[in-house]
């Protein structure tokens, strides 16, 4: 005979059970979080609906798990996907070695650019993860700053212009470097896009990334678009 338990936070409570039971020979669970050793289990998430039907042999439970905002989804921006537009302004791609870099001068701030369409499950809480490091050592501890623009055209709109050069707000992060720091150390920096400019799905989106108060020429090597899921 099946029974069906639900957690209730602290255990699991069994609430019924026939002679004709459920379908299988084990319990009919539902849970909150994954539990993969649970036969039969239905997950509810935020957003999640269950109804429990009975009659007089069976119980049946009719679930629909998901929700809004709930699901972390992302995708990669490629060094070797930059745009490099400028030569005063642009940072340069470095494939001298075995790893794909995007170098930013020490002296001049340097920008790389990519654009993408915004996925159509595009929700909220844009994040961009950056990896990177530098291409020398320092002998005193130094910091540096990674700085985020973002700008979004909707392709529905008459005369979004695609010429246009511009962005919103800035987003920045900074990071401290010890004197210990050595070359070519990889090290990630997540920054939060606070500021957007129809950052929306559907819409077309360019990102830039620079570099600010290097103690010495700043390596990208990934950048990683987060977003949680409508």
């Amino acid at each position: 005979m099946a029974v069906l338990r639900v957690y209730d936070g602290a255990g699991f409570v069994a609430v019924g059970g026939g002679t004709g039971g459920l379908a299988g020979t084990g319990g009919y669970y539902i849970v909150g979080s994954a539990q993969p050793l649970l036969p039969g289990s239905r997950i509810l998430t935020s957003g999640s609906s269950t109804t429990v039907r009975t009659d007089a042999t069976a119980i049946y439970v009719d679930a629909i798990t998901g929700g809004s905002g709930v699901v972390a989804k992302g995708f990669s921006l490629d060094p070797q996907a930059a745009k490099l537009y400028s030569s005063t302004s642009a940072a340069r791609i470095d494939a001298g070695t075995a790893i794909w870099r995007l170098l930013y001068s020490a002296l001049t701030q340097q920008f790389g650019i990519w654009q993408f369409h915004a996925p159509a499950d595009f929700g909220t809480n844009p994040h961009l993860k950056i990896l990177w490091g530098m291409d020398s050592g320092i002998a005193v501890a130094r910091s540096c700053s990674w700085i985020v623009d973002q700008w979004g055209w909707n392709p529905s709109i008459a005369n979004s212009s695609m010429y246009i050069d511009t962005y919103g707000g800035t987003n920045t992060v900074s990071i401290a470097l010890s004197a210990a720091y050595s070359a070519g150390n990889i090290q990630a920096l997540t920054v939060p896009l606070a500021t957007i400019v129809s950052l929306q799905a559907g819409n077309l989106i360019r990102i830039r990334v620079s570099g600010s108060g290097s103690p010495g020429n700043m390596e990208l090597v990934g950048n990683l678009f987060s977003y949680t899921e409508a």
